[in-house]
């Protein structure tokens, strides 16, 4: 954050995390295993996107349609403003 003499305020964060454990959260903890199993159990077998199969052409695909909307822009611009192309 810049404050008005021009210098730097740098602030360090720290997080600590403390789980407790008992017989009674162990016994959950089996359940909770076997629900995620069934959770995922068919994420395997899903159809992959266009994206996560061909993830470069997707960005070459994205990277192309922002430079043709921005050319596109500044034309539309540029003959707003009175440009003539003879």
């Amino acid at each position: 954050m810049q404050t008005k003499e021009k210098g730097y305020i740098s602030a360090a964060v720290t997080v600590r995390v403390i789980e407790h454990r008992n017989a009674a959260s162990e016994a959950e903890a089996g359940d909770s295993a076997a629900a995620l199993g069934s959770l995922f159990e068919f994420a395997g077998s899903a159809p992959a996107t266009f994206a996560e199969r061909f993830p470069r052409l997707m960005v070459l695909a994205v990277s192309i349609a922002i430079i043709v909307a921005a050319i596109t822009a500044e034309i539309e611009c540029l003959r707003g403003a009175g440009y003539y192309w003879p």
